[in-house]
């Protein structure tokens, strides 16, 4: 009776594949080949981060798809390596491999990585075949199914095969080329098409360093989990994601806030929005240079949440007790991606990520790209700055984390240090603005509007319009002096400028100039000279766009409650190229011109001693 109890309870007994850590600890060595700088028994000691990713490659942990970018020397790879090779003898299936090139998959993954870790491990070489013509470089017959490496952008590729698991490698390379008369969908699509036969059993897994922002691969990564690994300060115990950048909260400061010049970020290593690595000052010689030696033995971590000063020996520990927070909560827990700084690869110090950034220019150059592909994990965007909705709109007086009270349209809210009147002439019409500047710098819009032409900016009716009550008070107040763009019509700005009687100065942008502005002399057709103000368009719009709209930092730029389309899109959409440092000539931006104006005369009052703020 006992024997026959055993085996009815072995026919329904359930076994349950071991950890994908543990297995893998337990069983594989890692050959030269794939790891030449640590060789022999495999182990998450070092790299504790693996732990998580490595998991995600359980045939019952759920997930169907996972995302892995990182920067150098972080392991991406092979943690994808290890969960091919735990599939083998665990989730056998039909798997396919994918690259930018054959060649490149035939050296790089199957020779060094994936054949060689097979030949290593006897776990592993027991399901080769017995005939090893079948056991090929791009094409290994393994007892669970075929493993097949392809091109992904030879022909035919992306069609055919059905498959359980799908890998691409480096899928940042991936290009998809368009094609008029036979449109096709993106080749990472197509390739994860191939597992729809196996779906619920599926994995669709990609690795890559990231390039631009709207490449697939990297909306793939945003489209899942987003886990990042925050590990604890060893002095007040916080926990925080290692990054370049920080807020005091410990949220990842977004890709297009970033500072423009290291000068910026020292400067700000003591604010509430830039607590990372930080350097003594001394390290940059007279010439500009940086002493590297100097900055690795000055250089620590700043905890986000108390400044606590980090260190590289503190490293280890915190990784040891990392933990996985997912920052997209609203992704599915079978949608997975990891992304994984240089800070955590165990062997890249402190030191070297700065000697890394230092050794590129500013983050106005492209010479950092690599820094942020390869070492941050960061697409790089082509543009410095980008202007949008959201950036705008924060700009509303009132509006959440704005910092200043509600005011309505044509009413100064406090009393302001100037006001002024500032006009961008066209061809069709006059955009014309009041500005209050405030004694902390702030410039504040009052009202705007159109006219017909340059020549209504002194109609009297027009002038006596422009009375403003103080809010809190019986008194109203009128702009002083103003502003008048010159590039249109310029003897007719002149002549209206030399009429005002000192109301009104011309002015003209240089979008080559490379600082400030200055004051030089122009001649009206009355032969009258009066004063031009020139400027350089970059800095005025680096300062008004780029560090006080985009970055919001130092005095700000407020537009009223019930700001209008007519206001708001004059500031909307400006971009600057990163490359050529220039920003793009925007349609309809006369308003933002105007607070240009604003700003340039702000500066113009400062350096005269006329207001001091």
């Amino acid at each position: 009776m006992s024997l026959i109890a055993d085996i009815v309870r072995g026919d329904f007994q359930f076994t349950t594949d071991p950890p994908v850590v543990d297995w893998s600890e337990s069983n594989l060595v890692l050959p030269a080949a794939m790891a030449p700088a640590s060789p022999g028994p495999f182990s998450t000691e070092r790299r504790p981060y693996m732990r998580e990713i490595l998991a995600c490659g359980h045939p019952q942990s759920g997930v169907r798809s996972l995302t892995v970018t990182g920067g150098s020397q972080t392991g991406k790879t092979t943690c994808c390596i290890l969960i091919l090779a735990y599939r083998i003898p665990h989730a056998p299936g039909p798997t396919l491999i994918l690259g930018n090139s054959e060649d490149w998959l035939r050296v790089e993954i199957s020779d060094k990585r994936l054949a060689a870790l097979i030949e290593a491990n006897h776990c592993l070489r027991i399901h080769k075949p017995f005939d090893a013509h079948n056991f090929r470089k791009l094409a290994m017959q393994m007892s669970g199914g075929f493993i097949v490496f392809e091109g992904i952008n030879s022909d035919t590729s992306t069609s055919g095969s059905t498959q359980r698991l799908v890998y691409i490698c480096e899928a940042a390379k991936i290009v998809h080329h368009e094609r008029d008369q036979a449109p096709e969908a993106h080749p990472i699509k197509l390739a994860f098409e191939r597992t729809k036969e196996f779906r619920g059993l599926e994995l669709q897994m990609m690795d890559f360093t990231p390039n631009t922002p709207n490449h697939l691969a990297w909306l793939t990564y945003l489209r899942g989990t987003q886990t990042h690994f925050h590990v604890p300060c060893p002095h007040c115990g916080h926990f925080f994601p290692f990054e370049f950048e920080i807020r005091k909260n410990g949220e990842t400061v977004p890709e297009d806030e970033m500072e423009t010049t290291l000068e910026e970020e020292q400067e700000r290593a003591v604010s509430d929005h830039y607590r990372s690595l930080v350097w003594s000052p001394d390290a940059r010689r007279a010439d500009g240079s940086w002493d590297i030696p100097r900055v690795r033995e000055t250089i620590r971590y700043i905890c986000p949440k108390n400044g606590c000063e980090i260190h590289d020996d503190d490293k280890p520990g915190m990784l040891s007790k990392l933990q996985a927070v997912h920052h997209n909560p609203n992704a599915l827990l079978s949608d997975r991606s990891f992304r994984i700084p240089s800070f955590y690869a165990p062997k890249v110090s402190f030191g070297d990520m700065a000697k890394e950034f230092l050794e590129k220019g500013d983050l106005l150059t492209t010479g950092l790209q690599n820094f942020y592909n390869s070492w941050l994990a960061l697409p790089w965007s082509i543009y410095a700055f980008k202007i949008g909705d959201k950036h705008v709109n924060a700009c509303i007086a009132g509006a959440e984390g704005g910092g200043t009270d509600k005011y309505a349209r044509g009413v100064i809210p406090t009393r302001p240090l100037h006001l002024g009147l500032y006009a961008d002439p066209g061809e069709r019409a006059t955009d014309w603005a009041v500005w209050a500047l405030m004694p902390n710098g702030d410039l504040m819009a009052i009202q705007w509007g159109r006219l017909a032409s340059e020549k209504a900016l002194l109609d009297p009716d027009f002038l006596r319009s422009l009375r403003f009550p103080l809010a809190g008070t019986m008194d109203t107040m009128v702009p002083i002096s103003g502003i008048v763009d010159s590039g249109w019509n310029t003897e007719e700005i002149y002549d209206i400028c030399q009429a005002s009687r000192g109301f009104l100065w011309p002015s003209k942008g240089d979008p080559t100039a490379k600082r400030g502005w200055n004051v030089t002399r122009a001649a009206s057709r009355n032969r009258d000279e009066l004063e031009l103000y020139t400027y350089s368009d970059t800095e005025l719009k680096d300062e008004m766009y780029g560090r006080r709209i985009q970055r919001r930092r130092g005095p700000r730029i407020i537009f009223p409650t019930d700001a209008d389309s007519h206001l708001l899109t004059g500031f909307t959409n400006q971009t600057k190229d990163r490359q050529t440092g220039r920003w793009k000539e925007i349609l309809n931006d006369h308003q933002g011109d105007c607070g240009k104006l604003a700003l340039l005369h702000s500066q113009i009052l400062r350096a005269g001693g006329i207001v001091k703020f």
